[in-house]
């Protein structure tokens, strides 16, 4: 059976869902199922769309993590596999960011 990319969802939510998907797209695309431009711009779009928020200096260091999360020269979906996880990671960092200036501005309302 073969998988559609437009229909694969591809939310923060779920992330060890996300990265089956990304991994079944590479498997496909390895296999020759549909064409490596179509659905490699299709997990791209759904990467980037993923970066809304991030700043100009975060997204610039993306592709450099992503690829320093890989242990030689990447095929192109391995590398979308590993950029997808710098987003994710950026993206935990900055949300664990915000928690803890939540709670560094709670305690100091509190008198904690």
């Amino acid at each position: 059976a073969v998988v559609s990319t437009q229909s694969a969802h591809y939310g923060r939510a779920g992330t060890a869902d996300g990265m089956m998907k990304y991994r079944a797209v590479a498997a496909l695309e390895k296999a020759n199922v549909y064409s490596n431009t179509s659905s490699s711009s299709t997990v791209l779009f759904h990467i980037a769309s993923k970066c809304s928020g991030l700043s100009g200096r975060t997204l610039r260091k993306l592709p450099f993590l992503a690829h320093s999360l890989t242990n030689r020269s990447p095929t192109l979906p391995e590398f979308l596999v590993a950029l997808d996880s710098a987003v994710e990671k950026q993206l935990a960092d900055r949300d664990q960011l915000d928690r803890d200036h939540l709670n560094k501005q709670s305690r100091a309302v509190n008198g904690g």
